[in-house]
């Protein structure tokens, strides 16, 4: 998380293009749920991202940009390639969230919760292309159209956790009274109904 947040001085240090910040955004945003990972995760979790790796290195001959690709632009990968990372993201949480569902475990409901904001970050073309193109009939998203999306997205993600938070702590009520314990207005003990 540190290597990508040092990206934008290095590359202003350098006098190199700065990768843009719907690649950036995103990173941050999973880096920061990676944080939030225990310490002891077993050995088939810990390989994951070795194998999404190699995944995508052996995929990578069947997403290569087309021949007239210029280097420095990274608008075909944020049309192409970033949505598709997304989807899969998506899968994997979806996939693992039903099984954790049927274990009576909400584990995978948070995890999506937290995951809002980068994947709506990473299909930030496809979600601003829907607005522009319901509104506008545009083709491609304008600039304009991806930056109401990314702020939108930016907005709402964060915004959804602690409502989700403060709804889960309304439903559940007060919570279990101890035997001994008194009412704190008429300081009434309450005991077992017989």
């Amino acid at each position: 998380m540190l290597a990508t947040l040092a990206v934008m001085p290095a590359a202003a240090l350098a006098d190199l293009p700065r990768p843009p910040l719907l690649v950036l955004v995103p990173q941050l945003g999973l880096g920061l749920v990676a944080l939030a990972l225990p310490d002891g995760l077993p050995a088939p979790v810990r390989s994951l991202p070795l194998l999404a790796a190699g995944a995508a290195a052996l995929a990578q001959t069947n997403l290569q940009p087309p021949v007239d690709f210029v280097a420095t632009s990274y608008q075909w990968v944020g049309r192409q390639v970033l949505p598709w990372t997304a989807v899969a993201m998506l899968a994997v949480v979806l996939l693992l969230g039903t099984w954790w569902a049927a274990r009576a475990d909400h584990r995978g409901g948070w995890a999506l919760l937290a995951l809002l904001t980068p994947l709506g970050l990473l299909s930030l073309h496809i979600l601003a292309g829907a607005a522009d193109g319901l509104l506008h009939g545009a083709p491609t998203p304008g600039w304009a159209a991806l930056a109401a999306t990314a702020v939108v997205v930016a907005l709402v993600g964060p915004a959804l956790l602690p409502l989700a938070i403060a709804l889960r702590g309304r439903a559940r009520g007060p919570g279990p009274v101890a035997p001994d314990t008194r009412c704190p207005a008429c300081g009434h003990t309450a005991g077992r109904v017989a």
